[in-house]
This record gives C-alpha cells, structure tokens and sequence, in this order.
C-alpha cells in the first residue's frame, strides 16, 4: 500500500486505506492524517466519507460520527461500507446510552433518590433487557421504594442468568423478608453462604433473621 501512495500520493482511496490501516496499529495520530487528507482530497467519495465516519466511531465521537454517516446516507444509503457503519454505529450508541443511564440511575441511587433511579434503570433496560447490573440495582431500588414484589421478581431474573451471584440472593431474601415469605428467605440467605462460604457478612445476617423470627414465633405462642 506504501508503494501504491508513492506512485499515487493524491489518491483519496488509497490515503483513506492507509489511514483505516493506521487505525488498525493503533496510530491514531498518523489514521487522522492520511484519513483527513483523503477527504480534502474528495469530500464527496462515499468510501472517503464512510472512513472518516469509522475513525471517528473507534475514537468514540459519536457525534462527529453521525455527521458523516448522515452524508454518507444521503449520498448512497445503498452502500454496503454505509450500511455497515449505520448498523455499527446503531450499536455504539445504544451502548452509550445504556452506559449513560446506567451511571445516572448509580448517582441517583447514591443520593438516595430512589425514584429518578428507577426512572433512569428502567431506561437502561429498555436499552439492553439483559444489563446485569442494572436488573439487580433496579432490584434493590425497589426494596427501597417498598415494592418488594417487583424487587423479588428482579433478583429471581438475576439468578435465572448468574446462578452464582451471591448478592442478588441476599438482596431476594430481603424482599422476600418484607414479604413476610420468611422459608423462602432462609432459603435464599443459605444458597448465598454455599456460595461464600467465607462471607461473615452474610453468616451474621442469616444469624439475624434466624433470631427474629425465633422470637416471633415466641411472641406468637
């Protein structure tokens, strides 16, 4: 390809290549140079356009991505190189905004702002149904919001897809607690200690309940 530039230095397609070869190095320096002087050269080459759109979606520019990409589109939305960049770049954003989300529901949760979590949670997932993280805060947003049942159905859809996810077991037993389903708790509590053994933390807890419920019950009689 050096060769090919030698002979051709104004070649748009050329420098493009040799610029999307950059990319691949991890050149980014010497990518935007060949890349830019490509599209100087011919702002108006779909493959020149669709280059710079895929430079600018491995920096992570979303925006100065979708400038291109509307260029491109507007140019030949039949292009195979455009479709796959829309198609690329459909999944970049998504993926952004899941991420966004997911940290606005985190800050939220901190501030124990519990409802604009859930709000923000809920959108993440309506980005990605399968966002781990964000069905277990979700979940435990809900206890704090006094909807337990929800808050069990989330951590019973945690473990369905990491069975050996401790936490979301303690978090079910919680729920499951306010529930006043307290054998399905223990069961719970149990499962979470056969998988961290070493946790005092969840031992204590177990400890806890048992106790409580022990004087319940005499309360009771």
């Amino acid at each position: 390809m050096t060769e090919g530039l030698q002979f051709y230095p104004d070649n748009p397609r050329l420098l493009a290549d040799y610029g999307a070869t950059k990319i691949i190095m991890g050149d980014t320096l010497e990518a935007e140079r060949f890349i830019d002087s490509a599209y100087q050269i011919d702002s108006n080459s779909v493959y020149v356009i669709n280059t710079m759109a895929s430079y600018k979606m491995f920096l992570g520019d979303l925006q100065g991505a979708s400038n291109f990409l509307e260029l491109a589109n507007a140019i030949a939305p039949d292009d195979p190189f455009t479709r796959s960049n829309m198609l690329a770049f459909s999944s970049l954003r998504k993926k952004a905004k899941k991420s966004e989300y997911f940290i606005a529901g985190n800050q939220a949760f901190e501030k124990a702002l519990y409802r604009k979590a859930r709000e923000n949670y809920r959108k993440a997932l309506e980005e990605d149904s399968l966002f781990f993280e964000v069905i277990v805060n979700l979940a435990y947003t809900n206890i704090h919001l006094g909807d337990l049942e929800r808050a069990a159905e989330l951590f019973k859809r945690a473990v369905s897809m990491h069975e050996d996810y401790a936490p979301a077991y303690i978090g079910w037993a919680d729920a499951l607690i306010g529930l006043n389903r307290f054998d399905e708790a223990l069961e719970k509590y149990e499962k979470a200690i056969e998988l961290e053994p070493e946790s005092q933390q969840y031992k204590q807890i177990y400890n806890d309940v048992l106790q409580a419920l022990e004087e319940l019950d005499q309360q009771s009689e």
